[in-house]
């Protein structure tokens, strides 16, 4: 699509103008000018260009590269520092907040310039600071831009730092699969009921899921609340479950211990060190700290966070409307920090235009949000079809499916690499159930064969595992790893694939959302949908378009009005 191919010469010009600080609109305008021969159209493409460089988006700004020391401070060396930005008005508020030195939260909506935003902030400082971010590959991509006074890192590199003083890099990264914990700890096979056994493999699979439950939250100690009733285990009785859990529970405790010991084979991993760091309640050698995606943080980052807060300004960055990670355990440190800290606000959209704006407002009124969200004035955008550059589903069946399909059609299809990793690892316990072979892959837990999962989704327990059950047995296991390897990189493919949870952070063009996002209130199985959980979801994946998005109506629709709570029976 291209949005300005109406535009004259004289108008494109004034865009340029118009749009001299805005990233986006300068990239789409440079696409435009791609396709115009005439000289003016030449020399506006030169300043275009000249102008991207200059904020840090140009080819000539590659010359830059970090060297990560192994314990884990990380050295940057740049050509030269990117200028700054010329400031929005709700960016100059954020940037007066940050000047006051006190604590404070950033509520940045999908597509605002947030990462932007604390750049500036940080170029406006000669104090030192720490960026943390989601991922690697986001504190990777922060490094490239930031000044050389913050220092870009996940949390799990800030902890590593630290314990690498006294820990092994081995005893540090190493993993522990569940059958060499379940050989370590000289598990056996356990009977429940009369008929029932469960494996030693599923004992210890069950140990690691409560062990990481804990690792995860602020608990000093580990508690029996932390055992997951997991899979195939939430159908048992209570009377068989409850010395499963507390056999779990002992376990845990014991294996924490040798985790812990210096002298003792048995790694920590990350979310162990990451624990550990935490409870040695360890300060913070920084003069601010910026905490991107706080929507979505581990509890026992945010512990770690509030504690230093005392000593050092922290800034939490985030979308509350975007969290949709709280089945993993994360919490909205947005919504838990409550009225405690002042808060900025950026409303004003650096990726698409009204029309997208207006859809998502739709949705942020249903979750409660009472701000608009406003599309940049000169970006045009569209809610319709659209030939896409990305498709988004709910499900990893789906992905599979749309992947499928555009084999079929000749394309040449991206998968993003984390729904890529998530589906293998969904393959991989398949073929071992199906070779009679318990798993630890969590979605698999409990199940001691491929017959025990038929079973169980028959039962209509969990409606997505029995989407991506039923693919598989249509499909078969091999021809979607099949599929999955017909996949190219992103800069060959046709189109990209990805779930809507995976593509958080990402963004193309133009973007359809398969139809497995709800269009009803029931599921299929006739229960009902947690609807606010399923539209925070729907809203993300929708603001991952810039240009044109296309969708069901029909769920635009059903978030189109908040629910009605029904009268306390008390």
């Amino acid at each position: 699509m291209r949005p300005f191919i109406s535009y004259s010469i004289q108008e494109l010009e004034r865009l340029f103008a118009e749009s001299f600080d805005r990233v986006d609109a300068l990239q789409r305008l440079q696409a435009e000018l791609a396709h115009r021969k005439v000289p003016r159209a030449k020399s506006l493409a030169v300043k275009v260009s000249e102008r991207l460089c200059s904020l840090g988006f140009g080819d000539s700004e590659t010359n830059h590269s970090d060297s990560v020391h192994q314990n884990g401070t990380i050295n940057k060396r740049r050509s030269r520092q990117k200028p700054s930005i010329r400031p929005t008005p709700e960016q100059l508020a954020c940037l007066e907040r940050f000047q006051s030195g006190e604590s404070f939260k950033i509520a940045a909506f999908a597509g605002m310039g947030k990462t932007s935003t604390l750049r500036l902030l940080a170029e406006s400082t000669p104090r030192r600071g720490i960026y943390l971010a989601f991922n690697k590959a986001a504190a990777s991509e922060a490094a490239g831009s930031f000044p050389h006074t913050t220092n870009c890192l996940t949390t799990s590199a800030l902890a590593y730092r630290a314990m690498s003083r006294d820990y092994s890099h081995q005893k540090l990264t190493d993993h522990m699969n569940a059958n060499k914990l379940a050989e370590i700890l000289n598990f056996r096979d356990v009977r429940i009921g009369q008929s029932d056994l469960m494996k030693s493999r599923s004992l210890a699979a069950l140990v690691q899921k409560t062990l990481r439950n804990f690792m995860y939250s602020d608990s000093d100690l580990i508690q029996i609340d932390h055992v997951p009733r997991l899979g195939r285990f939430g159908s048992v009785k209570e009377e068989f479950w409850g010395p499963i859990r507390l056999c779990a529970f002992e376990y845990a405790k014991r294996v924490w211990q040798k985790m812990c010991d210096k002298n003792d084979s048995m790694p920590l991993g990350f979310s162990g060190y990451l624990k550990l760091w935490a409870l040695s309640n360890p300060v913070i050698e920084t003069d601010f700290i910026f905490l991107d995606e706080a929507q979505d943080t581990n509890p026992v980052v945010k512990e770690v966070l509030e504690r230093n807060a005392q000593h050092l300004q922290v800034v939490y960055v985030g979308d509350r409307h975007q969290q949709i990670y709280e089945w993993m355990g994360a919490v909205n440190a947005m919504e838990e920090l409550g009225s405690n800290l002042p808060e900025c606000s950026l409303t004003i959209s650096f990726r698409f235009g009204q029309e997208i704006a207006d859809s998502a407002n739709k949705v942020l009124q249903f979750l409660g949000e009472k701000r608009r969200l406003s599309g940049n004035p000169i970006l045009i955008s569209c809610v319709g079809a659209t030939v896409p550059d990305a498709i988004l589903a709910r499900t990893n069946a789906t992905v599979i499916t749309e992947l499928i399909n555009a084999i079929d059609q000749g394309m040449k299809p991206h998968i993003a690499s984390r729904t890529k990793d998530e589906l293998e690892r969904l393959i991989k316990g398949v073929i071992e159930l199906k070779a009679g072979r318990p798993t630890d892959v969590p979605e698999w837990f409990g199940f001691e064969n491929w017959s025990e999962v038929i079973e169980f989704v028959q039962s209509g327990e969990d409606e997505n595992l029995k989407t991506f059950v039923n693919l598989v047995q249509t499909r078969s296991e091999k021809q979607i790893l099949w599929a999955l390897g017909q996949t190219v990189e992103a800069k060959k493919a046709d189109i990209a694939f990805s779930t809507a949870h995976q593509a958080k952070g990402l963004q193309w063009r133009n973007v359809r959302l398969a139809d497995d996002f709800p269009a009803s209130r029931i599921s299929r199985t006739g229960k009902s949908i947690a609807l606010e959980a399923e539209a925070r979801l729907f809203y993300v994946a929708m603001t991952r378009a810039q240009e044109c998005v296309q969708f069901n109506p029909a769920t635009l629709e059903l978030f189109s009005n908040r629910p009605v709570t029904p009268p306390s029976s008390g």
